[in-house]
């Protein structure tokens, strides 16, 4: 398994980084060669559909662009507190949950926002992901 180019998750797409929609001239058409291997890089699905078809300078450039999106997306999580355990006691269990859910979303979404200075300690597991996934309609 890779690791997306842009964000660092596990990659589940390739992304190419001139977009196959364009030919060498930057223009529109059909005329791009595809499977060029310099031009494809792992990506996860949510930073291939946040870069779109636009093109970039550099890899660094668009991974910048990618994570000022990720951010702008999930500002709402991200500016959510952290609890500590004595408040988290305090919760029904259901909203607990919930609210542990939502901290590991977004120390996730840190992490992808400060790749590659930071490398994951850990992944979500896959249900946790798909969970978080859920929470915001993905």
């Amino acid at each position: 398994m890779e690791d997306c180019t842009y964000c660092g998750v596990i990659a589940t797409t390739r992304d190419h980084f001139i977009p196959w929609s364009y030919n060498s001239t930057g223009k529109r058409g059909s005329k791009f060669k595809k499977g060029k291997e310099n031009n494809i890089f792992p990506a996860c699905m949510e930073c291939n559909k946040l870069a779109g078809d636009k093109v970039f300078e550099t890899v660094d450039v668009k991974r910048e662009y990618i994570q000022e999106r990720i951010e702008k997306k999930y500002k709402k999580l991200l500016n959510m507190p952290d609890w500590s355990a004595e408040e988290l006691k305090e919760l029904s269990i259901k909203l607990r949950n919930n609210t542990i859910l939502k901290m590991k979303a977004k120390h996730w979404t840190l992490n992808r926002i400060a790749y590659p200075t930071i490398i994951y300690m850990e992944q979500p597991l896959r249900a946790e992901l798909r969970k978080i996934q859920k929470l915001f309609g993905e």
